[in-house]
């Protein structure tokens, strides 16, 4: 942020770095919706489901119409929304410890399908935009 960034993501993905919360699924599952927010928005994330995030107060306030998912595909909508107008993002390494107790809140299909349904708003969203 201090670098003039307006979102920096810790990537659990990036350089090395680990989550030590994942599990094959849920690290397929991440890789796969990464994937498709780069395919469809133009985007080289390395991790767009983290929620380690820091953002420029300005820029947020700009977004945050925009910004209307809640639970855990907020992290995603964040990101597309920040790339598609325009803002600096950058993402920089960072561990995921394992969790400490409790349990996981994310329900695996659920919360997939959440998240490509998402994927699909944003992107007619954006498309519907450029046209006008």
């Amino acid at each position: 942020i201090e670098e003039g960034y307006d979102l920096v993501i810790a990537s659990r993905y990036k350089d090395g770095a680990k989550s030590y919360d994942d599990t094959i699924i849920t690290a397929f599952g991440n890789h796969m919706f990464t994937f498709l927010t780069n395919i469809m928005f133009g985007t080289s994330y390395t991790d767009t489901l983290v929620g380690y995030r820091a953002y420029r107060k300005e820029s947020y306030n700009k977004l945050k119409s925009d910004l209307d998912s809640d639970g855990l595909s907020w992290p995603l909508q964040g990101a597309i929304q920040f790339a598609i107008k325009g803002f600096k993002v950058c993402e920089i390494p960072g561990d995921e410890p394992k969790r400490i107790g409790g349990h996981r809140k994310m329900k695996i299909f659920g919360t997939g399908l959440e998240i490509l349904f998402l994927i699909i708003r944003e992107y007619v969203k954006m498309k519907r935009n450029k046209r006008k």
